[in-house]
């Protein structure tokens, strides 16, 4: 986390997998994360390995509701 930022990196070898879930049409395709740093926000799902799925709410950060 870097000001307020969640980011997250894939250094398995498993290939962890993300996912929105903020869209209208329910959730987003996985896709792969792969080795570049992407922000991680609210509705996002990490699977981190099949079946163990990690997700961050939608509840904002005070630093984010600061930069709105």
């Amino acid at each position: 986390m870097t000001g307020g930022t969640v980011h997250v990196r894939d250094s398995s070898t498993y290939g962890t997998q993300w996912r929105s879930t903020a869209g209208k049409s329910g959730p987003g395709p996985w896709k792969k994360l792969g080795t570049a740093e992407r922000q991680y926000h609210g509705g996002d799902e990490l699977q981190l390995v099949e079946g163990v799925i990690g997700s961050r709410s939608g509840r904002r950060f005070p630093t984010e509701l600061a930069q709105d």
